[in-house]
């Protein structure tokens, strides 16, 4: 019995530093501090120190050795600390006495009496143990990350925990009230109906809890998206900086040379060969200057080079205006909105298509707001029709979201998003607020 207890000792310090890491990811150092606090715990069964035949002062002990192992072993700030083990403790008591029901349903009646209290305990800490370093596993390994079917796996499981809870509270709830009039006590019965209520608050909060969970989630993904985007098309954007300023640099090296080649060929009187050259050298800027557009806004000007370079020369784009004030928007929030319109006319204008075919972006800035509008070529005026324009791609369900963003986002932020279409011209509209100076 003895070497039983010292091996539960054993295993719920195991439990409890599983849970603290895969609940909290805490890590453990100086691990020697388990191995004395279980020499300890050897020392005080052995001597007779600590009495056997109390179950109920041996688990106290344990739990208290447990309790001051993790405190002192734990990698956090103090206070952090104690409100984790102390979280952990709880929830382990809550593990235990849901394993503890799951063996007795699952062994005989005459197998689990045969059972004496610490094999009981070893054998809920077992099962505990084993589930939490599945769950260990997952994450060193970060399937939940990389691998669909644990995603699928692990929201699914999610939601059967859910719903049955939702079904559990309920039916506990009618079992205390037929329990009170079952006894007929008016006293207990007042004090069931109090429980009631209160479970009944906690069902109404616990739901609104999960769906607000569950919005910010989304959101969340859909910012870190953004701003993983964001980051990868600042990098093309700083790139495309960088190379314009060496070929301006190149060029103004050749100015020198390009004078005096001028000047040779106007020495000789022919007019032609001086026009042809500084055509030539006009051309030059302009690939120079399209190289990277500007209107005065990071976020804007990445996104406008990013896709603009995606486009055939047979685009004519004409970018024009600056901005010269502070959006009052998050960076996030303009990503969303800019990089959603532009990203549909460029596709747009990928598409194969008779006619002229150009990209005008207009910037314009007031004192307390700008507007921005994106004006673009169609291939058929007729598919855009509706509240919003609807997408063209096979896959509905995954697509055609970009513009809703784009009117949630804006209409968030006191906005104003406009559309139309005429002669065969699709244009976007958006005004946002600048950030008052004070």
């Amino acid at each position: 019995m003895k070497l039983a207890l010292i091996c539960e000792l054993v295993l719920e310090i195991v439990k409890y530093t599983l849970l603290l890491h895969v609940l909290f990811g805490t890590e453990i150092r100086r691990k020697w501090i388990a191995g004395v606090s279980v020499v300890i715990w050897a020392i005080l069964l052995l001597t007779g120190m600590v009495q056997t035949n109390d179950m109920k002062k041996i688990s106290i002990f344990i739990i208290g050795i447990v309790a001051v192992t993790l405190l002192l072993t734990a990698k956090e700030a103090v206070i952090r600390r104690i409100l984790r083990v102390a979280a952990v403790w709880i929830i382990a008591i809550t593990l235990d006495q849901s394993v503890g029901i799951l063996v007795e349903i699952l062994l005989s009646k005459a197998a689990y009496a045969q059972l004496r209290l610490e094999q009981k305990w070893m054998i809920f800490s077992l099962i505990s143990i084993c589930g939490l370093s599945f769950i260990y596993w997952i994450q060193k390994k970060r399937l939940l990350e990389k691998s669909k079917v644990f995603q699928a796996l692990a929201k699914g499981s999610l939601y059967i925990c859910i719903a049955i809870m939702m079904v559990a509270l309920p039916a506990t709830v009618t079992g205390w009230e037929y329990l009170g009039r079952e006894i007929n006590n008016p006293a207990l019965t007042s004090k069931l109906q109090i429980l009631t209520d209160i479970f009944l608050f906690s069902m109404i909060a616990l739901a609104i809890f999960i769906i607000y969970v569950n919005n910010t989630n989304k959101r969340m993904k859909r910012y870190l998206e953004m701003e993983k985007t964001l980051k990868d098309i600042q990098k093309n954007y700083y790139e495309a900086m960088l190379a314009k300023e060496e070929d301006t640099r190149r060029f103004r090296h050749d100015v020198l040379n390009h004078l005096i080649a001028l000047g040779e060929l106007a020495k000789q009187g022919e007019m032609k060969p001086v026009a042809d050259y500084v055509e030539e050298i006009q051309g030059d800027i302009v690939k120079i200057q399209q190289k990277c557009y500007s209107i005065g806004n990071t976020i804007i000007d990445a996104f406008l080079n990013y896709y603009v370079q995606m486009l055939e020369e047979d685009v004519e784009v004409s970018v024009t205006g600056c901005l010269t004030q502070e959006i009052a928007i998050s960076d996030v929030e303009l990503c969303t909105i800019f990089s959603n319109l532009i990203k549909n006319s460029v596709e747009e204008l990928k598409k194969n298509g008779e006619g002229k075919k150009y990209l005008k972006i207009k910037v314009s800035s007031g004192q307390q707001a700008f507007k921005i509008e994106i004006s673009n070529s169609i291939s058929r005026e007729g598919e855009i029709q509706g509240e919003l324009p609807e997408t063209t791609k096979k896959d509905k369900k995954n697509h055609g979201i970009g513009l809703r963003n784009v009117t949630e986002t804006v209409e968030k932020n006191e906005g104003i998003f406009e559309w139309k279409v005429a002669d065969a011209c699709f244009q976007t509209v958006v005004t946002l607020p600048l950030r008052c100076s004070i």
